[in-house]
């Protein structure tokens, strides 16, 4: 928006809230265009898609957690699958497009630390399943039909707007460590839990992807 690009915000709202269009406009001092809508209702979409095409389109659009996703898992293969799959039927209207995908496509690895040439393997929750079934169509949709597309594989992503304006802020109990550390340490939550005994493994991600 600081650019002059013009951005529309497509949310339901499942898991965040208005603040964050508020903050976005103290931010930029611009107002974000923003239509609650639901990926999964495609007589919405439809409607939607009428009237506007896009030079790109960022997919976020997805529920994400893994321990979730084992308690629920029809609902993510509905939301993250069949969303994206009727959002993708818009072809050309979406321009360039980046998916938010997932290091959980990996799998189980054969050696860490995991780097792009690494297979992709079977995922270990519903939600990893989402995030390859994903993928595979967006490889689809941009060889087949000819689209611009990337999809970007996060691993440990932290991070917030350098005025603490916008940053993660779940609905409910976190799915993600850092999220989880930070209310902790507001006092929001009474203490962060670590789970197993192997204490000084490493992924390698710190490394990797932090440290240049």
């Amino acid at each position: 928006m600081n650019h002059g690009h013009e951005i529309v915000i497509i949310d339901n709202l499942s898991n965040s809230d208005w603040h964050a269009l508020d903050a976005i406009q103290e931010i930029t001092q611009k107002k974000a265009a923003f239509v609650a809508l639901d990926l999964t209702d495609k007589q919405a979409l439809t409607d939607f898609f009428k009237t506007r095409s896009f030079g790109g389109t960022i997919h976020f659009a997805a529920f994400k957690a893994v321990g979730e996703s084992m308690k629920c898992p029809m609902a993510y293969y509905r939301n993250n699958v069949l969303g994206m799959m009727n959002l993708l039927e818009f072809g050309d209207q979406l321009g360039s497009f980046i998916f938010s995908s997932s290091c959980t496509v990996y799998g189980l690895p054969d050696a860490l630390p995991i780097d792009e040439t690494a297979p992709l393997k079977p995922s270990e929750s519903p939600y990893g399943e989402t995030k390859r079934m994903g993928e595979a169509m967006l490889k689809d949709w941009a060889v087949l039909e000819g689209h611009r597309a990337i999809a970007l594989r996060y691993f440990n992503p932290v991070g917030a707007h350098p005025s603490g304006l916008i940053g993660e802020k779940p609905v409910g109990v976190p799915g993600n460590l850092l999220p989880y550390l930070t209310q902790t340490a507001a006092g929001i939550r009474e203490s962060l839990r670590v789970f197993g005994q192997d204490y000084d493994t490493r992924d390698g991600t710190c490394i990797r992807d932090y440290i240049d």
